[in-house]
């Protein structure tokens, strides 16, 4: 009976996991562009990081349990770093190697500007 128990648990994995799929992100500020690779975790903790040099913070996770993408924006501010926005996407909704979110995020004192766009790989 564990037996059973054990391979229907594991099956269940595997399907999750082929379920989800890589995504990446094309960060554009301050006139420099940089690419966020996001792998798909069961780690609800785990996130995939990126400072820019004018003092966004983007942090993202494709959650393989939910098949969706999570996105932060952060904007340092004195010593810490302060959520700007977050956002959730479904990826089975989306296409392979089509932007599935495109968003513009203002902050900081001169409003400065941060454009991201996320794709899934496949």
């Amino acid at each position: 009976m564990l037996k059973k128990i054990y391979t229907l648990v594991l099956f269940s994995f595997i399907s999750v996991t082929v379920m989800a799929q890589e995504v990446e992100c094309m960060v554009n500020t301050g006139g420099s562009t940089s690419m966020l690779s996001i792998k798909p975790t069961i780690d609800v903790y785990e996130y995939s990081m990126l400072d820019t040099s004018n003092g966004f913070r983007v942090s993202a996770q494709v959650n393989i349990e939910k098949d969706k993408l999570k996105t932060y924006v952060y904007y340092k501010a004195k010593s810490k770093y302060v959520l700007i926005t977050q956002q959730n996407f479904a990826l089975s909704e989306f296409q392979c190697n089509k932007a599935l979110s495109s968003q513009v995020v203002y902050g900081g004192r001169l409003e400065q500007e941060l454009f991201m766009a996320c794709s899934k790989l496949c």
